[in-house]
This record gives structure tokens, C-alpha cells and sequence, in this order.
């Protein structure tokens, strides 16, 4: 089952997904890999608000095509209460396959699920400044790699 914390209310979940088939790899800056192509797919199938994207950056996640920022609004802002709940439950159905979809983690609100600590369940995370950095307005799943 999902792993919930107070902050975010138990909402219903998208289908289970099929496992996801394609290996670890990297690709281009800016680009996708499979792997997480697959996941994009299936997130804004079925969270018809949500767009996934990447962008060529330092991050490892990012530059290797193997992390997805997911929202439901605009960047730069606080998404309406429609738009925090898909990404409430996106981000809960995101932790619930993790194993079936090669997620490694998942930050949301300023708090991180790892599948290396899941045990933990959703652990805060320092001050980044800014309604983005801070993940307030997206949703970012980060794909093994």
C-alpha cells in the first residue's frame, strides 16, 4: 500500500502498471531514457492533467534521462487544490510501484520517498528556496539507473 503522512491525504491511485521492461541505461541531456519514458507515459495517461518533463542539467538524474518533473499547474507556482490532489496521488501511486516501475525515488512538498529507505516512509528535506526547488509545484520521480 501507499505510504502516507499526514501532510498528504489517501486518495485513489491510478491502475497497477505493467513492470517495466526496458534495462538501466542513459541518453542525452535533455532527452529520456526508456526506462523512463515508459513511466511518462503511463503518468500522463493516466493523470490526464500532468505533464512529465526533463531539461539538460547537472543533476545526475536529469542529465542521464533517468528523472521525470511532474505537474499539474505552472511551474513557479502553488498548484490549486485540483492540481495538489493528482500530485498527491501521483506521488503516491509513483511510491506504490516503485519496485514494478524502477523508481529509486520520489520527491514531493519538500520531502523525499526512497526506495533504498522505504522503510523510513517520507522524510523532509532542507530548504532549497523556492516553490520549485522545493518541489511544491511538481512532482519528481527519479528512475534506477
Amino acid at each position: 500500500p501507499a505510504q502516507t503522512s499526514p501532510w498528504m491525504p489517501l486518495l485513489a491511485l491510478a491502475a497497477a502498471p505493467a513492470p517495466n521492461p526496458y534495462p538501466a541505461e542513459h541518453s542525452a541531456p535533455g532527452t529520456f531514457t526508456r526506462r523512463a519514458a515508459y513511466v511518462k507515459a503511463l503518468v500522463e495517461t493516466n493523470y490526464a492533467s500532468t505533464d512529465c518533463s526533463t531539461y539538460a542539467a547537472t543533476s545526475l538524474d536529469h542529465s542521464t534521462g533517468n528523472a521525470l518533473d511532474c505537474h499539474a499547474g505552472n511551474f513557479g507556482i502553488l498548484p490549486t487544490a485540483a492540481e495538489r490532489d493528482e500530485m498527491y496521488s501521483l506521488a503516491q501511486w509513483s511510491v506504490r510501484y516503485a519496485n514494478e516501475l524502477k523508481i529509486s525515488y520520489v520527491i514531493f512538498e519538500q520531502k523525499i520517498w526512497s526506495l533504498q529507505s522505504a522503510s523510513l516512509g517520507w522524510r523532509p528535506m532542507e530548504d532549497r528556496g523556492s516553490i520549485t526547488q522545493n518541489h511544491f509545484d511538481h512532482v519528481h520521480i527519479s528512475i534506477q539507473n
